[in-house]
């Protein structure tokens, strides 16, 4: 079912105050290309051929009972990097008694941009940082900080290099939610007025961004939507939903061409699938096929397979489906960690 809320148009407004958990996406004013917020983290050094040809980096805890579908939950993950096909699986960097979350990859596959977070217990409420670290030399550089605040979530655009990542920052006794939209120029907008629903896992579209919004539990249960909103030269916004609000839609991704989106889901309930939808929202597929739960999926880069986290085996492992056959391979399989969040 799609259902779209556009039309109501909002004037944008400077973002000043120190408090929000926002939702940040670089874009560009006037008729400009978007910036590449990740050319900053691409080495200088002399060309290199990388060590990988199709890599998929992910993260990793220690598999203590804990699972990824606690919200909120940091459990001192590492950064891990295997080839696609699952070979070649190595540690990047060691997260303890930090947690590191969230990991992507630059175009040129140099690097790995992540979140630290300072405090693997205490979470956002510790604060944290975005680091970009070079996978050659494994020296590492910040990124993203806001000073008494945690940067965190973050992903690169597969269509524009886009940077997204959210943002929490106190306010009074608890934390507002917004949406900041980061201008080529580094000024910043609050695009929060467009929904009053919590915003995460953000994808940037150009002068767009998809992202999951979520409303008030009804009966114990998270409601949540894929949306979008798409922004004009001025800022001003416009928010359109993907999906229905009566189930739990969560963790979009793009295909690099920008005609499909992935997102989890437990539409098939009581566990999660992935489904696929056209990037209006049209078509929504079923794609995954368990009675496990299934998630965080992302595109290869052509397009032609989704990388996702899965508990089919028993334990949390790292999984590849070919989207035109439906074939299923397993990559990981260390019944010693919990292996989740992949991306390539």
């Amino acid at each position: 079912m799609t259902r779209r809320t556009a039309g109501k148009r909002f004037a944008p407004a400077v973002f000043q105050a120190a408090g929000a958990v926002a939702l940040v996406v670089l874009l560009s004013c006037g008729g400009d290309a978007p910036q590449d917020a990740t050319a900053a983290t691409d080495s200088a050094a002399p060309e290199t051929a990388p060590e990988f040809t199709a890599p998929i980096v992910f993260q990793r805890f220690a598999n203590t009972g804990a699972t990824p579908t606690i919200p909120g939950f940091y459990g001192g993950a590492d950064i891990w990097i295997m080839e696609g096909d699952g070979s070649g699986v190595r540690l990047v960097r060691k997260g303890v008694p930090q947690h590191l979350d969230h990991p992507s990859l630059t175009f040129d596959l140099k690097n790995v941009v992540y979140a630290e977070f300072t405090d693997a217990e205490a979470g956002v409420e510790a604060g944290a940082r975005i680091f970009s670290e070079d996978l050659a030399t494994g020296e590492r550089k910040v990124l993203r900080e806001v000073e008494g605040c945690a940067v965190h979530h973050a992903s690169i655009s597969p269509i524009t290099r886009q940077l997204v990542y959210a943002r929490n920052c106190p306010e009074g006794d608890g934390f507002n939610k917004g949406l900041i939209l980061e201008l080529s120029d580094r000024r910043q907008i609050d695009a929060s007025n467009t929904t009053t629903l919590g915003v995460g896992n953000g994808v940037g579209l150009g002068r767009a961004v998809l992202f999951q919004a979520e409303d008030e539990p009804e009966n114990g249960e998270r409601r949540m939507e894929i949306a979008i909103i798409r922004f004009d030269g001025y800022g001003q916004g416009t928010y359109t939903a993907l999906t229905d609000r009566e189930h739990r839609h969560r963790r979009p991704a793009v295909s690099p061409d920008g005609q499909t989106i992935a997102w989890q889901t437990n539409l098939t309930g009581p566990t999660d699938d992935i489904f696929l939808a056209e990037i209006d929202g049209s078509n929504q597929r079923r794609l995954t096929q368990s009675d496990a739960n299934d998630g965080h999926p992302w595109f290869s880069r052509d397009g032609r397979w989704i990388v996702f986290e899965s508990d089919r085996s028993g334990n949390w492992e790292i999984w590849k489906i070919e989207i035109e056959t439906g074939q299923v391979v397993q990559l990981t399989d260390d019944p010693a960690y919990v292996s989740t969040r992949p991306r390539w």
